[in-house]
């Protein structure tokens, strides 16, 4: 039975999808360097609807247990000072007369360097937690959730249709 339908349906429901990750994690203010948003995609494949993005999605949608692997090996480090940097994020250091100011990146990189190594560690051996508090963590359950039924009824639907289709078809022969 052919279902152009139903495959028309599941193409949109899948750009809905995407749209509405992209949209929210922009809005939870996930996007630092632009690669989160842009990852987010979709392949359909048979009668599925398969959905990707980088893989620390994931991490921000469930949390994270501690690492597995070498950081500087994997290249962590430098992607996690890329988003610190596109975060704004500054570290803290003590002037001559013992005073805290926020370090200038252009000027003190090794400071800057420390304050990138020392999260990483810190979310190497603790991972990433799953706090209620922390609204942006679930962001992709949350979207699948609230969109459960109407995905039913919009593939429901499609598939009356190519039902009805496949009867009339029937008819004629």
């Amino acid at each position: 039975m052919e279902t152009p339908n139903l495959d028309k349906a599941r193409k949109e429901v899948a750009e809905d999808l995407v749209l509405r990750f992209r949209r929210d994690a922009s809005a939870l203010g996930l996007k630092a360097t632009g690669s989160l948003d842009k990852s987010f995609g979709y392949k359909l494949v048979a009668d599925q609807i398969e959905i990707f993005a980088e893989e620390y999605a994931s991490a921000l949608n469930t949390g994270t247990g501690p690492a597995k692997t070498n950081d500087r090996a994997s290249g962590k480090f430098e992607r996690f000072k890329t988003w610190a940097k596109a975060k704004g994020l500054r570290p803290l250091t003590t002037n001559k007369y013992g005073n805290k100011t926020f370090a200038k990146y252009k000027n003190n990189e090794s400071v800057y360097d420390s304050m990138v190594w020392a999260m990483l560690k810190k979310v190497s051996k603790k991972g990433i937690d799953k706090r209620p508090k922390n609204s942006q963590l679930g962001f992709i359950d949350k979207i699948v959730q609230e969109q459960k039924e109407d995905i039913k009824v919009i593939f429901t639907e499609a598939y009356k249709k190519d039902l009805i289709m496949d009867i009339k078809s029937l008819k004629l022969k």
